[in-house]
């Protein structure tokens, strides 16, 4: 157990190369120190991952903290920039050669982090080096996922709470995301065998994030309502563009270049070469336009996203919230534009279905519900967000397409 010493903070946060911590995360973090279970929710970019890198680093390198990440390119900017502070970090993946991660594994005694994505779990290898590691605790970064993707196309979020138990002495465990209802907190909870745990919820609300809600009179007018909006738009930073499917995002990709668009697209079915190279020259500005699938949300940290559109209605609340939330990361207001044709609910439903090759869960028709729901009252819609991850206290934002309208009518 860590003792809360003022010295060994003061130096982790030095060698993190933190200043001083946000009034939000004091009260989370003491509770972590206390060695107690914690699970968290802050917006994208508030500075979730230092909560436990923090206390990784106090201990120094005789414990082992486990960071359990979905995306690579998450993992491997996290590590990279802790090396770059000398902290012993390292990420277990599918990209390493034998002789790697061999070496890895032989070396993990004398790690203070260690990123994997959740498919790693269950390799044998791994837990024979675990034995001989003292873990002190088990972060599950994105935990939001767990509770979204368990029973579909990555069932092995839903084999993390096993694992946690299969290790020789019980760790803490931390469970960090943008976003989590009442119900998905619950959910993370049980699934993980959290003990008495302690739930720090911060607002969902950004305000440098501006909502527009717009209806498109058929849903074969979208790529022309997309175009238009582009071109509206004033150029600053990039542009990133949802789509509910694949070939939306082929088809729309396509039509954005015939119009001299530097766009490129991005989904999960890409190879991992094709998506890291697509995701690496958008950064760097050489596209623009992003067109993606809800496949390139997870995990982004490109702070100049400044206009997010979403070229159909998303499949749930939860997932337009998340990918809002890709935008505007450098503080900077970003407009966030969702584009929605008649039908699009019942579309929504029949991807859904199809996703998960079963009926849709309640809790997912809910989601969907819950979004038609926001985005046709007259209440303003981060409010409505709000109200949907359990927030007490009322918003106006003052800027959205709903408290605009109710400007004008004043």
């Amino acid at each position: 157990m860590i003792l809360y010493r003022k010295g060994l903070l003061a130096h982790a946060m030095g060698t993190l190369k933190i200043k001083e911590l946000h009034p939000w995360q004091e009260p989370v973090l003491k509770d972590i120190l206390a060695f107690r279970d914690v699970l968290y929710t802050a917006p994208t970019g508030q500075g979730k991952s230092i909560l436990f890198q923090l206390p990784a680093v106090m201990e120094g390198g005789d414990h082992l903290t486990i960071v359990v990440s979905p995306m690579l390119a998450l993992q491997y900017d996290q590590v990279k920039k802790l090396k770059g502070k000398g902290v012993a970090a390292c990420a277990l993946n599918s990209d390493l050669t034998p002789a790697a991660r061999r070496a890895m594994l032989e070396a993990l005694p004398h790690m203070m982090l260690l990123y994997l994505a959740p498919e790693q779990l269950s390799r044998e290898d791994l837990q024979e080096a675990l034995r001989h590691c003292d873990v002190s605790r088990v972060v599950l970064d994105e935990a939001h996922m767990l509770v979204q993707t368990r029973d579909s196309f990555r069932p092995s979020y839903g084999m993390i709470g096993d694992f946690i138990q299969a290790l020789p002495n019980r760790p803490q465990i931390i469970a960090c995301t943008a976003t989590a209802t009442e119900w998905d907190r619950l959910e993370i909870q049980q699934a993980l065998g959290m003990r008495d745990c302690v739930c720090h919820c911060g607002s969902v609300y950004r305000d440098n994030l501006y909502l527009t809600v717009r209806e498109v009179d058929r849903r074969n007018q979208m790529p022309a309502a997309v175009l238009s909006e582009l071109e509206d738009w004033n150029h600053k930073g990039l542009a990133l563009v949802f789509c509910p499917t694949v070939l939306d995002v082929q088809h729309l990709t396509k039509y954005l270049k015939s119009h001299r668009w530097k766009a490129c697209g991005y989904y999960a079915e890409m190879s991992k070469k094709e998506k890291k190279a697509c995701a690496n020259d958008y950064a760097a500005g050489k596209y623009n336009v992003m067109v993606a699938t809800s496949a390139f949300g997870l995990g982004v940290d490109i702070p100049n996203i400044r206009l997010v559109i979403h070229a159909g209605l998303p499949l749930g609340l939860s997932d337009y919230t998340q990918q809002i939330g890709r935008g505007g990361r450098n503080g900077k207001k970003t407009h966030c534009i969702l584009l929605y044709a008649p039908g699009d609910e019942k579309r929504a439903l029949r991807i859904l279905k199809g996703n998960a090759g079963e009926d849709v869960s309640p809790i997912k028709k809910h989601g969907i519900t819950a979004l038609v729901k926001a985005i046709q009252s007259s209440n303003c819609l981060w409010d409505s967000i709000a109200k949907y991850y359990g927030e007490r206290v009322e918003v106006s934002c003052g800027h959205c397409t709903q408290c605009r309208r109710k400007k004008n009518i004043a």
